[in-house]
């Protein structure tokens, strides 16, 4: 079958303006002599010949059948979803695996996680129901707790959150330093060069970096550039500026023995290289970045019987050298998640 291959469908249910019975579920043989029901259908006395005292069957209960069905196939045709229902769900042994249900609130759909399942998925968390998750766009996010959202334009699955400092939707990622590798950002992405953002706009991120402790002032900002620290601005923040700088985890540092903070700036070193020089009228030998050179004659006198020589120092004797200390990179853009 194609899409395109689905059937007729009609506004009006069967009969919805003529005459019917409501059909009832019990049988209504000894109530109502040749009345329908869910359980007999037509009963055995509507298919007895008149003369053998059978009757005949009622034209409203035709009706009344055909519109319950017709009825239910325009909901579907609708687009129309049932809610849990506990007598419907005992009734029929429980729902079973993969069926969806709406929540009781309209905001959102249920698939059952296992057959014969009666529990109710609106009473709270349960492992026999899944929520599925709704597609929005990040531009217009549910304004209240729908369950988990898939965000079109990024593909990331966002929950509700509920914090001191901020409440609706955003990335489980949020606020996590990012390795940019397009020339402009993504959609879930902020450049971390140091710029200001709205304080409205990216809501979700400004309370991450409330909670977390990130929020410096001007002066501890400016005095620790490269750190992972906002700053207050208004109605805007201030993004950290993680241009030039390289991420390394949280240890201990081995130059204090401390314990390093999160986001926090460690100054750039070099690892300490030593060499050794031997010799006394002239350098005998010598080891590493160490090495001798012909008689100076800017030296101090040391005497006539001592002779006076260079003692240099280059670490590119035995080192790649250059203005700065720096491990073998690959340059990428510095980004945060929104």
């Amino acid at each position: 079958m194609k899409a395109s291959d689905f059937p007729n469908r009609s506004a009006v249910p069967f009969a919805d303006g003529g005459a019917k019975n409501t059909i009832p579920e019990a049988s209504q043989a000894g109530i109502a002599p040749g009345a329908a029901s869910f359980t007999d259908g037509f009963p055995p006395l509507t298919m007895t010949p008149l003369a053998a005292g059978g009757v005949p069957p009622n034209g409203k209960d035709f009706n009344g059948i055909l519109n319950f069905l017709s009825s239910a196939v325009r909901w579907i045709q609708a687009g129309g979803g049932y809610p849990y229902d506990s007598d419907f769900a005992n009734a029929i042994g429980g729902y079973p695996l993969s069926a969806i249900l709406r929540s009781a609130d309209g905001t959102r759909l249920w698939i059952s996680a296992a057959d014969d399942n009666k529990s109710d998925p609106d009473a709270g968390s349960s492992p026999a129901w899944a929520s599925l998750p709704r597609v929005c766009s990040i531009l217009a996010l549910p304004t209240q707790d729908v369950g988990p959202v898939v965000i079109a334009e990024c593909g990331e699955i966002w929950i509700w959150v509920s914090t001191t400092y901020f409440t609706g939707y955003r990335s489980p990622l949020c606020g996590r330093p990012l390795d940019g590798h397009t020339t402009v950002p993504l959609p879930n992405e902020v450049d971390a060069v140091g710029g200001l953002l709205s304080k409205t706009a990216y809501a979700g991120l400004w309370g991450y970096a409330q909670e977390n402790g990130l929020v410096k002032d001007q002066a501890t900002w400016t005095a620790n550039v490269g750190a992972h620290y906002f700053v207050d601005a208004g109605d805007k923040f201030q993004l950290p500026d993680l241009r030039n700088m390289f991420r390394r985890y949280t240890g201990t540092d081995a130059d204090t023995a401390n314990v390093r903070p999160l986001a926090g700036r460690q100054l750039d070193a070099l690892q300490r290289i030593v060499g050794m020089v031997d010799g006394y009228n002239d350098f005998l030998s010598s080891d590493g970045a160490m090495f001798g050179g012909n008689a100076s004659t800017n030296a101090p006198n040391l005497g006539s019987r001592a002779t006076n020589h260079q003692l240099a120092f280059d670490s590119a004797r035995v080192t790649r050298s250059s203005t700065e200390t720096r491990p073998l990179n690959v340059s990428l853009l510095p980004r945060i998640h929104a």
